[in-house]
């Protein structure tokens, strides 16, 4: 049978039972039809797509999986409407559902693509971000604007609901000015790139540690002693940070010391510099390239005081380093007889 006459045998069904029926053999040809093309997605979509060095294509795959099913079921839907005319009076009303499923389910398909894709970019760019944040900000937007897209289509005009939500924006604004301000305050942290996930913090308050985590509510702070503070973004935004993981994570350890007077100072340097270089080559975290520097910067009471400046790979390093240049330091100077004094003072006594 040609479509023309597949078309006039459709046209002709006048009995309830026999558009049931039709009805029925274009839901069951959508529904074979969306198996095969989720069988065939899923056997040799996902072996393509793996066989190709983009990361869009798999993106894309993932996010048509189990939608085509229901949309091919919509789209036979569509058309049987269109063909059988005894449904011709409820053609409008039938149209529009049809139109409303399928721009669901496409607004899926793009907000599933757009979410992958950001958590993509966050997960590759050179300064870590939250990608949960970021996707779920992406989809809402892609639903938002589906949303709007099929009450247009519905005959619903935009424009006086976007009147409405900027009128009762407003309100809810005033209402919510504490969730607003830390949603826009966490959308400044992540864009100014001033603090990023897995950077070593000290606030102005005394708490640091590790960003955890940035929400649309509150960033979380992950303390050295394995705890966490969770502090809301807007007072995050206004605080005074000090971020020890920019400009380099890299950070500058100082270690102090006093020496006896009758001390040779270049054989103390020399030693000292021997035994530094030794320290850093087998501690994890030292930075083992960087020259240690020595420098004598006082004539104090009891000692000649002096700095020896090294390097860390990264904050929650330097207690292990000071930890064993001392005890290493301590230890040579017993074995060279360079004497670390104590604390003197002289007092005089008037007649």
């Amino acid at each position: 049978m040609n479509f023309e006459s597949f078309k006039l045998a459709l046209k002709n069904s006048h009995d309830t039972i026999e558009i049931i029926i039709w009805l029925a053999f274009f839901l069951t040809v959508g529904l074979i039809a969306g198996t095969l093309l989720e069988m065939f997605l899923k056997r040799f979509g996902s072996r393509f797509v793996s066989m190709t060095k983009w990361k869009f294509d798999d993106f894309l795959v993932n996010s048509l999986k189990g939608i085509l099913i229901p949309l091919c079921i919509v789209t036979s839907l569509y058309i049987a409407v269109n063909l059988i005319s005894e449904l011709k009076n409820t053609h409008w009303i039938l149209n529009k559902i049809c139109f409303a499923a399928a721009a669901f389910l496409i607004t899926l398909i793009v907000a599933r693509f757009s979410s992958r894709l950001v958590r993509h970019l966050c997960d590759s760019s050179a300064a870590p971000l939250p990608s949960t944040f970021l996707s779920n900000l992406a989809s809402v937007f892609v639903f938002i604007i589906g949303i709007l897209v099929t009450l247009q289509t519905f005959g619903i005009s935009i424009t006086p609901i976007l009147t409405t939500l900027g009128i009762g924006g407003l309100a809810v604004a005033l209402a919510l000015q504490d969730t607003l301000a830390n949603l826009f305050s966490g959308v400044y942290i992540l864009i100014s790139k001033q603090v990023r996930l897995g950077d070593f913090v000290k606030l102005d308050s005394g708490n640091e540690g590790y960003i955890y985590d940035i929400t649309w509510r509150n960033t979380v702070i992950r303390t050295i002693s394995n705890n966490v503070i969770i502090i809301p973004n807007s007072k995050l935004a206004s605080a005074i940070i000090t971020n020890f993981s920019l400009p380099a994570k890299e950070i500058t350890v100082i270690v102090d010391l006093g020496i006896s007077y009758e001390s040779d100072l270049s054989k103390v340097e020399k030693i000292i510099k021997d035994t530094i270089k030794e320290v850093l080559k087998n501690i994890s975290g030292a930075l083992s390239t960087f020259e240690p520097i020595i420098r004598y910067h006082t004539f104090g009471s009891s000692s000649i005081n002096l700095s020896i400046i090294v390097k860390a790979t990264d904050y929650s390093s330097q207690g292990l380093i000071k930890h064993e240049c001392i005890k290493m330091l301590h230890r040579r100077f017993k074995e060279e007889n360079i004497t670390i004094p104590y604390p003197i003072q002289t007092i005089q006594l008037e007649k």
